[in-house]
């Protein structure tokens, strides 16, 4: 194959120009973000109650909203937490669950509760995602050169 591509120099060049085409072609199709995000497969219900024990918040709170949520598919597990004046449920999704469709479904569920107590504040109901830092840039130099420092000491 090598002694082939040597002899015949026109094929050779052909292909070298075909691949750095097709690769200039696929870097314009490569998706770029500065700050990528993804989601985690996790909704997060946090309910407000001030002056409430973690008992009062299970009781009260945890415990309707899970049985509400319950029958949802595409939840697997709900772990709920209760601390004073606060009350948490972590509802992790199926790996191959629609997010957005359970989170929607999960929200309203919420919303549409009456047996909150009315002290408590709205529940607040959210989709995990992470925002990862991608590029870092650090500049550094000397600022007194170029009469910077004298420009932001003067008033």
């Amino acid at each position: 194959m090598i002694r082939w591509m040597a002899e015949h120099k026109v094929a050779s060049n052909l292909l070298m120009l075909i691949i750095l085409l097709g690769g200039a072609m696929g870097m314009m199709n490569i998706k770029q973000e500065v700050f990528p995000e993804f989601e985690l497969g996790f909704i997060i219900v946090a309910v407000p109650y001030s002056g409430a024990t973690p008992d009062e918040i299970e009781e009260s709170i945890l415990l309707p909203i899970e049985d509400s949520v319950n029958g949802i598919t595409g939840i697997k597990k709900i772990t709920g937490r209760a601390r004073e004046g606060m009350g948490s449920l972590r509802i992790e999704l199926e790996n191959d669950a629609d997010q957005k469709s359970v989170f929607d479904d999960v929200k309203s569920a919420v919303e549409r509760m009456t047996i909150l107590p009315k002290e408590a504040d709205d529940p607040q109901i959210q989709l995990l995602r992470i925002r990862r830092e991608v590029l870092n840039i650090a500049l550094f130099g000397d600022a007194r050169a170029h009469g910077f420092m004298r420009a932001l000491s003067q008033p």
